[in-house]
């Protein structure tokens, strides 16, 4: 099995196991993607997380958006894609 059918199981098993609602807050969030609050918190910050706001301190994520953000953050472990990404500045 390679990691990409392991990592659509896993996926798909949250979403029939704990159905989350469409709409979710940090606690939400963090339980869905089995993070602790400080990380989603993080990724608020720095605009990392598909998110929408309802006043300047109430987030929402979308389940819809934050299973794109997932599924588009996967990695190859093949031996030949060994690069790191850096999505802001550099090193």
């Amino acid at each position: 099995m390679t990691t990409d059918q392991i990592l659509t199981e896993i996926l798909e098993t949250l979403k029939r196991s704990a159905p989350a609602p469409e709409v979710m807050d940090i606690r939400q969030v963090a339980q869905y993607m089995n993070v602790s609050e400080g990380t989603v918190y993080n990724m608020v910050a720095l605009y990392d997380l598909p998110q929408f706001r309802l006043t300047n301190k109430c987030v929402r994520f979308r389940r819809a958006e934050i299973d794109r953000w997932m599924a588009g953050r996967r990695v190859s472990n093949s031996k030949n894609h060994c690069r790191i990404r850096v999505e802001r500045g550099a090193v």
